[in-house]
């Protein structure tokens, strides 16, 4: 702990970018040091795409590594100047600068502060691999916690939580300030409807465009991605979604075969959430990033010959999916397509070397493509 105490001592003083790893988690945390006691840290904290995203309280015996220097780190703090550069849009409230009392537990200040404010967080405990976001409603060695469940109202709950346990506090964050606004909303449940991969599943597709309906899609083989979004345009064989991120702001575009489709939700409590955010990101002007297109590009009647072209002339990041595959998606830039094949040259950390893949037409599953983690990295390697 004490060297992790002193990398983070001299990481605040030098006011350095750094990643932050937790034990027992895959979970990172991107930011710079604004707070630092012997029990605890607090991070400024950046969203994967460099805009600013509140601050998390770590307990240093909850971390496993501190990171300094990276290739994860300068892609970061390219994307920081990119957000600068490109005017996007962060809400005010992420500017806010916090102060602490250098003689008074961190911890227990960004309790005292949350609790004060009835600020939505979030907690990491102590050997629980879920987090719980809620409201504090009273302070002490047991805290009284109002859990609150995004995507399953009805599993939202009074509980208590002993202080002892609390590794990990988010605060202050875009995703969180929705959050409460929800919250305090009081939303109804909504009984999840699911429709399965049949023949009907077409028809329901056709429905969901004529009523603009707000789906979410599970695509086949994958199990750690769904997308959320609306029906742009359907074929024989293929649909095209206009997608919202978690955080109910535009993400991009995506295509997808018919044939890769598990299930469709029509209605759920995390669907009403996602329509919520976007709602009130609407409200806000904070729907669409200015550096992104929300008009849908593409009218030409052959769908994924025009995907390809279209990525080709625009020279687009994609993500995609093919039939070799179809459990994983990659990243990269399309050239030399000749209306049945293409190269597709793949994006890696490393940069001294290129893949590149002969990637026949009708062997794509899936292509994402117009969202901002793309434009970044289209910004980066141009």
């Amino acid at each position: 702990m004490s060297d992790i105490f002193e990398t983070l001592t001299s990481a605040k003083a030098d006011y350095q970018l750094i990643n932050v790893y937790q034990l027992d988690s895959d979970d990172f945390y991107t930011g710079i040091v604004i707070a630092l006691d012997q029990q605890s840290v607090v991070l400024a904290t950046y969203n994967e795409n460099g805009i600013k995203d509140g601050f998390v309280l770590i307990l240093l015996s909850a971390i496993a590594d501190v990171e300094l220097s990276s290739t994860d780190l300068e892609r970061m703090t390219f994307r920081i100047k990119m957000v600068r550069k490109k005017q996007l849009m962060v809400p005010s409230f992420l500017y806010r600068e916090l102060s602490f009392d250098e003689y008074a537990p961190l911890v227990e200040q960004v309790l005292a502060l949350t609790f004060q404010e009835r600020q939505l967080i979030l907690f990491g405990l102590h050997d629980k691999e879920d987090y719980y976001e809620g409201i504090i409603t009273g302070l002490g060695e047991v805290l009284t916690f109002s859990y609150f469940n995004r995507f399953n109202y009805t599993k939202s709950k009074k509980m208590t939580i002993n202080m002892d346990d609390v590794e990990v506090i988010e605060f202050g964050g875009l995703d969180l300030y929705l959050g409460k606004l929800l919250y305090l909303s009081e939303p109804t449940h909504r009984a999840m409807v699911r429709i399965e991969a049949t023949d009907m599943l077409p028809l329901f597709l056709q429905k969901a465009q004529a009523e603009d309906m707000l789906i979410s899609l599970q695509p086949k083989d994958v199990t750690d991605n769904f997308f959320v979004g609306r029906v742009l345009r359907l074929t024989d064989d293929s649909v095209v979604m206009q997608l919202l991120d978690m955080t109910g702001q535009f993400g991009g575009y995506v295509g997808l075969r018919l044939s890769e489709i598990a299930n469709i939700a029509a209605e759920s409590d995390y669907l009403n959430t996602v329509d919520f955010y976007q709602q009130e990101n609407k409200k806000r002007g904070l729907l669409v990033q200015p550096v992104l297109r929300a008009d849908w590009p593409l009218k030409a009647p052959d769908l994924w010959p025009a995907l390809i072209r279209y990525a080709q002339d625009q020279h687009h990041v994609l993500r995609m999916r093919f039939k070799a595959d179809s459990d994983n998606s990659y990243l990269g830039f399309v050239t030399d397509f000749d209306e049945n094949q293409f190269n597709f040259t793949l994006l890696d950390d490393d940069e001294d070397t290129e893949a590149v893949l002969e990637v026949p037409l009708a062997d794509c599953l899936e292509i994402a493509f117009d969202y901002l983690t793309g434009y970044l990295l289209e910004e980066e390697y141009r």
